[in-house]
């Protein structure tokens, strides 16, 4: 999907280079041959890309298993822009004992009905209704699609599983490991709802400078 000039993907790939992060693994489905004819061996973005492509969908923690890898890492969502600090949120990571760090922002959610909080039914035929509140407002704390991520957690991914992150995060808390939540508060959009890429297309211009190539390359 293209924001200003250039596809979601590009901007991400160019985020994690301005970062440091020049190692990337794609995990790719049926657009493939579309994906790798328009980024390649990423060399012309700074980073070196690798590509992973499994028979079937996995879902957002599935491939883990197939990719193993042997060092923390973090794990990109690829519809998602955001101006998080890739190296100071791993670098936190690190320094803690957790299994995964999950960058997050907070959402402001609007309920698009009238929302009814209803009483205990004494056995007439309707509910008493004891609130309606129409459109309501919520605050959650909300995960912004990036992972740092520490290599053990495919030891609780069966082979071939289709699983996803959320389910994963349950299962790690479920056998005692640390997950933590790293608060970010900068822009974090996810194109795939409609608002978020209406957002991401009107401010590209003031969002752009930090999806540019790295400063070294810039230079070059």
């Amino acid at each position: 999907m293209p924001v200003g000039d250039r596809p979601v993907l590009d901007l991400i790939l160019r985020h994690a280079a301005r970062h440091g992060f020049t190692d990337v693994t794609l995990e790719v489905g049926e657009l493939a041959p579309l994906i790798r004819a328009m980024f390649g061996d990423g060399g012309r973005l700074g980073v070196s890309i690798s590509y992973g492509t499994d028979s079937e969908p996995l879902g957002t923690a599935g491939a883990l298993r197939t990719l193993a890898p042997v060092e923390p890492f973090l794990l990109v969502s690829g519809n998602v822009l955001t101006t998080l600090d890739l190296r100071r949120f791993l670098d936190t990571h690190l320094r803690s004992d957790n299994a995964i760090t999950i960058a997050t922002h907070q959402r402001d959610v609007l309920a698009d009905f009238g929302v009814l909080q209803l009483g205990e039914n004494a056995g007439v035929p309707t509910v008493p209704v004891e609130r309606y509140v129409e459109r309501p407002r919520a605050v959650y704390t909300v995960s912004t699609g990036v992972y740092a991520v520490q290599p053990g957690v495919q030891e609780h991914i069966r082979e071939g599983e289709h699983l996803g992150l959320p389910t994963l995060v349950e299962r790690l808390i479920a056998a005692g490991r640390r997950v933590g939540a790293f608060e970010h508060d900068g822009l974090s959009l996810d194109v795939r709802r409609r608002e978020d890429y209406e957002q991401a297309i009107t401010r590209y211009e003031e969002i752009a400078p930090s999806f540019a190539d790295s400063p070294e390359r810039e230079a070059a």
